[in-house]
Formats: structure tokens, C-alpha cells, sequence
């Protein structure tokens, strides 16, 4: 089954424009732009855009797609020319004590591995903190912590994803704590404006420092002290120190995905995207 050229635009929607092949990086949208499950979303979204990455955020086998789905999903890809990319499971602090939480995890990130591996994804993203990490300058990880962090980023690799498309995502605590290990491990970097700009760091010094590694971009916006809004929100002086770096004529392949979860704010963040070409 292939996904119909021209998807029927939802009750009261005006419609998305295809951004596909519009941009010199991969356009991408995230799996969950419909509230429905995988595939309906693939089917969407694939004449709309580049890419889309498969959030695997639930580690449970029940909730991931099932191989019939994968298989319908790789096939629209290649009908469509359209690229996936995969956000790892996130659950317990990567750098946590070893424990059963941590060995349930390790689990779940291997089975996420092993389910998408055949479409080839283009980036790999992971968290490389805990949700309730507050490192900061003055308190950073501690060099255990830091020790358990790169088993896992080992681990990741030795089950088979390749160093240059595991890419790290910015988050709360300064992206500077982990970049040592991306570094000597040939990783790559997710950079996610929305973080830098609700979390207060400087979207400026963070393309100047990492975007020679930058592979993935999450965009979205800012409202209310909450992000994952549509682009539109996004903060006009960050929107244009990330368009100056996914525009640059020498910049590497790159994927930048319009992390945003209803067609209101896809439709919304196609257009505002639209309006970052020269």
C-alpha cells in the first residue's frame, strides 16, 4: 500500500504544503502529528515531508510497531523518497547506578534497535541526561556517572547503530558536560532550539561550538514556559541563528524535524518553516 498523494486535510484544517525537496536538509515531522498510532501517521505524513522519525519514548514491546507495520512503513518510504530517523526510549538516568531499572532499560533500547534497524535511520536521538538531572557548571556529574553514560553510548553502538547518526540531544543541564564523549566517540549532536531557549542558554554560542557535529534539529517553539509549540513561537533571534546554520551552503547533510504533535501545530511550523527560505 502506498500513501495517497494528496492526504485529505482534517476537519477545519486548511491543509499542510509539502516541504518535500524544498530544502538543502531533510524536512522532517514526528510520528505523532495525528493522535493515532504509527502507520496512519506514516501515511500522512510521507508526501509532506523528508523524513520522519518514529518516537519509541514507551521502552514496552507492545507499544512499538509491529513487524507488519514496519514492513507497510519502509515500503512508503521507499515509494515516497522519504527517511526515518528514531528517538531512542528515554526512562531511567543513563548514568544511574546499575540496578534493575537500568537493566530493564538497556533492554528496551536494544529491542527499539533491533525493530528499526532495517529502515535504515538516518539519526538515531538519545538523552543523554535524566529527567531529573540539575547539573550544571558547579555541580557537574560526577566521574562515575560520567563512566556508566559512556557504557551506554558503547553499548549503543556495539548493537549496531553507527557513531556519526547517534546524536545526542541538548537538554536541561549545558550540553558542554557531555561533549567530551560525543567528541572521542565520533558521535554526532541532536540540537533542540526549543531546550536551549526554555532552559536559557545561548542558542548563538551552541551552533558556533557544535554545529560542525549537528546532524539532527528538533524545531519548535517556546509559549507559556512550555515548549514543543508550533514554530511560529519560536523566538526570532534563536530562529535566526538556527536558520543561518541549516542554510549554510557548506553545512553537512542534516535532518530538522518539526517536533510539534497535532496537524494545528504541523500545519502551523510547515508554513513558518516555509518562510525561512531565502
Amino acid at each position: 500500500m502506498t500513501a495517497a498523494p494528496h492526504p485529505v486535510p482534517p476537519a477545519g484544517g486548511r491543509g499542510a504544503p509539502s516541504l518535500k525537496g524544498r530544502f538543502p536538509f531533510r524536512v522532517g515531522a514526528t510520528s505523532f502529528v495525528r493522535p493515532d498510532d504509527y502507520l496512519p501517521n506514516v501515511r500522512f505524513l510521507a508526501p509532506l515531508v523528508d523524513d520522519i522519525q518514529l518516537l519509541f519514548f514507551d521502552p514496552s514491546s507492545d507499544a512499538l510497531p509491529g513487524d507488519a507495520a514496519m514492513r507497510e512503513m519502509a515500503a512508503i518510504g521507499r515509494g515516497e523518497g522519504t527517511t526515518f530517523s528514531v528517538h531512542l526510549p528515554f526512562g531511567p538516568d543513563p548514568g544511574a547506578a546499575d540496578g534493575p531499572p537500568r537493566g530493564a532499560y538497556a533492554t528496551a533500547l536494544v529491542r527499539a534497535i533491533d525493530r528499526a534497524r532495517d529502515l535504515w535511520p538516518v539519526a538515531w536521538v538519545f538523552h543523554p541526561f535524566g529527567e531529573g538531572n540539575r547539573f550544571d557548571a558547579a555541580t557537574p556529574p560526577p566521574a562515575e556517572w560520567m563512566g556508566r553514560l559512556a557504557e551506554r553510548l558503547d553499548a549503543l553502538v556495539a548493537a549496531g547503530i553507527e557513531p556519526e547518526r547517534l546524536c545526542l540531544e541538548n537538554l536541561r543541564p549545558p550540553f558542554d558536560l557531555v561533549a567530551p564523549l560525543v567528541e572521542d566517540r565520533g558521535l554526532s549532536v541532536c540540537l533542540d532550539v526549543g531546550h536551549l531557549v526554555l532552559y536559557g542558554h545561548d542558542v548563538g554560542a551552541f551552533v558556533a561550538r557544535y554545529a560542525a557535529r549537528v546532524r539532527a534539529v528538533h524545531l519548535h517553539g517556546v509559549s507559556g514556559g512550555r515548549d514543543h509549540a508550533a514554530l511560529s513561537r519560536l523566538d526570532a533571534a534563536a530562529a535566526g541563528r538556527v536558520r543561518a546554520m541549516l542554510f549554510d551552503a557548506a553545512a553537512p547533510p542534516r535532518v530538522a524535524t518539526l517536533e510539534v504533535f497535532s496537524v494545528a501545530d504541523f500545519e502551523d511550523s510547515l508554513r513558518a518553516l516555509e518562510g525561512w527560505a531565502p
